[in-house]
């Protein structure tokens, strides 16, 4: 899907884009270019003229800096996207798009460590787990989605290692249904260096029953990324870090069966699979006016 040309007819202002297969065609003055990959749980970059005042997803306002933006689309996204533009002169066009819908594969696990047993049955341990999802709701909650992206550039948080359980699946562990996986779970020995995958601002670093050790970085215009399981942590609360700065290390707190690092991303509520964000240079869409 990346990289081919959409034709742009125009009624009433309303722009409809027809998918072809052709190469890209380069506008001489485009209001706006796309770039990423166009699929359930990716990250896109945008691109505007100076032409253009105001840019909305799905009706929902998106926040400019210095000419771009950033969008994201969760792991159950509707196919169909609508991009609007707005200028400066008062002129709106709907741009709308499909993106690649995906399947997701489910992985059965049989667990006899009694550290597995369901906590729930534990009134203590279950309201520990209660306060816990209630404060990282409430942490990401407020963060500011119109707060500045500081940059569009971002890194894998370690060097190497396997990838043990990949983003989107859903867990059956000893024959019931887990919860979805949201992350991406890469095996390395404990100790392994751990870095922030772009600069931002630790808004949590703590120890929870299922996420063990672990930080919280936003990121800025609603994008985070949390880093679990951790042995060590270097960072605290309200610390300012920049993209590659080592945070913790690898280890196996809380809910883990091994040391691995399990990196989760989001934009706004929206579940970002952390394997999509090195396509983020390819162009995907190209419009102008003419």
């Amino acid at each position: 899907m990346k990289g081919w040309f959409f034709k742009v007819f125009s009624l009433k202002k309303d722009i409809f884009l027809i998918f072809l297969l052709l190469p890209v065609f380069l506008f001489s003055k485009e209001l706006i270019t796309l770039k990423g990959n166009p699929i359930q749980g990716a990250l896109m970059l945008g691109e505007i003229s100076s032409q253009v005042e105001r840019i909305f997803l799905n009706y929902r306002v998106i926040p400019i800096f210095e000419n771009r933006f950033i969008i994201g689309f969760n792991r159950d996204e509707p196919s169909r996207q609508i991009i609007t533009v707005v200028k400066n002169d008062g002129e709106i066009f709907t741009i709308s798009f499909h993106i690649q819908q995906r399947e997701y594969k489910y992985q059965e696990i049989t667990i006899t460590d009694k550290k597995f047993k369901d906590p729930w049955n534990n009134p203590e341990i279950s309201q520990r787990i209660q306060l816990e999802n209630e404060r990282l709701y409430q942490v990401r909650s407020n963060m500011d989605i119109f707060s500045k992206l500081e940059s569009y550039r971002f890194i894998r948080p370690v060097t190497g290692g396997r990838i043990s359980s990949e983003f989107g699946f859903r867990r059956i562990i000893n024959g019931n249904p887990g919860a979805i996986h949201n992350g991406l779970d890469i095996a390395l020995p404990a100790g392994t260096d751990v870095k922030a995958m772009s600069c931002g601002e630790v808004i949590l670093a703590d120890d929870f029953f299922y996420n063990g050790r672990f930080v919280l970085i936003d990121h800025g215009s609603g994008l985070s990324s949390i880093y679990l399981h951790l042995q060590d942590i270097y960072v605290c609360k309200g610390q300012k870090v920049k993209t590659g700065d080592i945070i913790g290390t690898i280890g196996s707190s809380g809910r883990s069966t091994g040391p691995h690092l399990h990196w989760e991303i989001r934009w706004r509520n929206c579940k970002i699979d952390p394997e999509k964000i090195k396509d983020i240079d390819d162009i995907f869409l190209q419009f102008s006016e003419e």
